[in-house]
């Protein structure tokens, strides 16, 4: 299957050291290439998956890094526009308790200016597959409405969509987020929240409410991430789950994108739920392992031997 994805190519400016807000001075590392879809469908592609995104990037060193990033791993970029805007960034610091701020600066950079001209439909026609970011959706109405456009033609045409909530309140409201759940959900077959997510998407009360409205939709299946505690899979008979592995972490950001792209990666391949959440698992572990949300240099040979590896460290002690 041909994996599609939509939405943010840019590049993320980090902080060099931990407990200074953005609000002060203090160094930053960067530019690393970066993006939610866009490290998804990196992460994807280094597994040896046919993908692709569409996008819009600035005539500028930033997108220049980014390309060059997604295209050594094979990425098709067809479907990859160049704006005379410049390509969105993204200042993040971090916290010695694990949390993170973020500053956008998307919705009037390159990535914030895809519009329904932008889109090919035979290229849409060429991809099984479409996973969707809720940061990518929560950019403008433009940018969503190409979403749900694209995500109507594969549904139409036979193919599959997976979707990850991926909620940015520095982006949009939670009353807004529920309506954009709204029209994405009755288009999935796949959901991919964090933790607590799934009670913003579906406005429940509680999980067990919430997957079932999820399934009431007509999911099929639903990955919830549970950060350093691993993950669990939800069907409409049964759930399992599957804990992470010890790892020193370097850098969270990019950790969940890539978890995504382990599911997706095991559906395609038709492995037990087991299989795919100890894969994804530790696809997850080793992107927080390196700085930069597009480091990790991953294959399904290298992600099978982290696991095999880590799981014989964890019985020896």
């Amino acid at each position: 299957m041909k994996v599609l994805t939509i939405g943010e190519i840019l590049v993320e400016m980090m902080r060099s050291n931990l407990n200074i807000p953005l609000n002060e001075r203090g160094e930053f590392k960067g530019p690393y290439p970066s993006g939610a879809p866009a490290i998804f469908i990196y992460q994807l592609a280094s597994l040896g998956q046919e993908t692709g995104i569409f996008s819009k990037i600035g005539e500028d060193a930033f997108g220049k890094n980014c390309t060059e990033h997604l295209v050594k791993k094979g990425v098709d970029l067809t479907g990859v526009k160049v704006s005379q805007v410049p390509t969105g960034v993204a200042f993040v610091t971090y916290y010695s308790d694990g949390s993170r701020d973020f500053l956008y600066h998307i919705g009037n950079a390159a990535c914030g200016q895809l519009k329904e001209e932008d889109i090919s439909k035979e290229l849409i026609n060429e991809y099984d597959w479409l996973h969707l970011n809720g940061s990518s959706l929560c950019i403008n109405k433009e940018v969503r409405d190409v979403s749900i456009k694209v995500a109507k033609i594969i549904k139409s045409n036979g193919g599959v969509i997976s979707f990850d909530p991926n909620i940015r309140p520095e982006l949009i409201s939670q009353s807004e987020i529920q309506e954009i759940a709204t029209n994405i959900l009755p288009l999935c077959d796949y959901v991919m929240p964090s933790e607590g997510e799934e009670l913003i998407i579906t406005g429940a009360n509680n999980r067990d409410e919430a997957i079932r409205t999820l399934f009431e939709s007509g999911i099929k299946k639903v990955f919830l991430k549970l950060g350093n505690a691993g993950s669990r899979v939800y069907s409409r008979h049964y759930s399992f789950y599957e804990p992470t592995y010890l790892i020193k972490e370097v850098d969270p950001t990019g950790a969940g994108d890539s978890y995504c792209a382990g599911v997706v990666y095991g559906l395609i391949k038709g492995w037990e739920d087991s299989q795919i959440l100890r894969f994804a698992n530790g696809l997850g572990a080793i992107a927080a392992s390196h700085f930069g949300p597009m480091e990790s240099e991953v294959d399904e040979r290298k992600v099978m031997d982290f696991i095999q590896n880590t799981l014989s460290q964890i019985k020896k002690h």
